[in-house]
């Protein structure tokens, strides 16, 4: 919102991402691309971590977890540099 209120066009001007796709993202206009991380997920194992740290137990110290893009309407493909020099 503020990248247009500075009179630029988002995607065309500028791309913008956001991080953890919470609700309110698909809401906006244009709609923020974003990526989606099961932050439950990643909370309940740092819980696990710190429990079993604290208890003097092995814990692990590297989990993978699936996260995804979701594209929506605030980014869009890289122009040419031929016509950013132009602007």
């Amino acid at each position: 919102m503020e990248a247009e209120r500075r009179g630029l066009n988002v995607p065309n001007d500028l791309s913008v991402m956001g991080f953890d796709d919470l609700e309110w993202s698909r809401h906006l206009r244009p709609s923020l691309t974003t990526m989606h991380v099961p932050t439950d997920e990643v909370w309940t194992r740092a819980g696990e971590y710190l429990v079993r740290s604290l208890s003097g137990r092995a814990a692990a110290l590297h989990h993978d977890v699936d996260v995804s893009l979701v594209v929506r309407e605030s980014t869009s493909r890289p122009r040419p540099a031929e016509s950013r020099k132009a602007d």
